[in-house]
């Protein structure tokens, strides 16, 4: 039985983010997965003067839903695209990208019901931002529609645990994505970093 995966990215303009769906859909192919990934829009307001989407470095399937600003987009408009894009793909498991973003929230319910299986990805931390306690009680419903969760380090799981995660469904990645052939570019970082291709050990 092959695994239908969709994931929701919030814009395409990302280097890194176009490294690592590259990368994961090469591996998708030997593992009898279908991968595809919506991206909400091009980029956010402010990057377009420091670089546009580069089709060139997406080498996976992928859709754009908005050709334009994510912060011109609304959540309505977002909600109503997002979700005649899980009746289209009818994923085994959706990934999204936090949980944010409303049409996020309502795509990984939307998918819940239909017998889907959600998984979260999270970067965030207790101590990143003061803690509000009717925003984190919600936090913990929306959290009830995914099944498993997927962490850049150990504080990002104690995060998710704080909100009723259970630690037996979460992994930890113990890595950010990098664009390593931009970033590394002198001779002297390359050879300290060598053996380092895609991915930045965090935790």
């Amino acid at each position: 039985m092959r695994i239908n995966i969709l994931i929701i990215h919030t814009v395409a303009w990302s280097h890194y983010a176009a490294l690592t769906f590259s990368e994961l859909f090469k591996l998708s192919l030997n593992n009898n997965i279908d991968l595809f990934v919506i991206h909400l829009a091009r980029t956010h307001k402010g990057r377009e003067k420091i670089g546009d989407y580069d089709k060139s470095i997406h080498n996976y399937p992928h859709k754009i839903l908005y050709n334009g600003f994510l912060e011109d987009l609304s959540n309505i408009r977002k909600i109503k695209l997002l979700l005649r894009e899980i009746i289209n793909h009818k994923p085994t498991i959706l990934i999204t990208a936090g949980y944010n973003d409303p049409s996020i929230i309502f795509s990984a319910i939307f998918n819940k019901i239909r017998g889907g299986k959600n998984i979260i990805t999270s970067d965030t931390t207790i101590n990143d931002r003061a803690r509000i306690w009717y925003k984190e009680l919600l936090k913990k419903m929306i959290l009830k529609f995914f099944d498993f969760g997927f962490c850049i380090g150990t504080k990002q799981m104690e995060y998710l645990q704080s909100l009723g995660f259970k630690k037996n469904k979460m992994i930890k990645a113990g890595w950010y994505a990098i664009d390593y052939k931009n970033i590394f570019t002198q001779n002297k970082l390359r050879n300290k970093y060598k053996k380092i291709n895609l991915y930045m050990y965090e935790d």
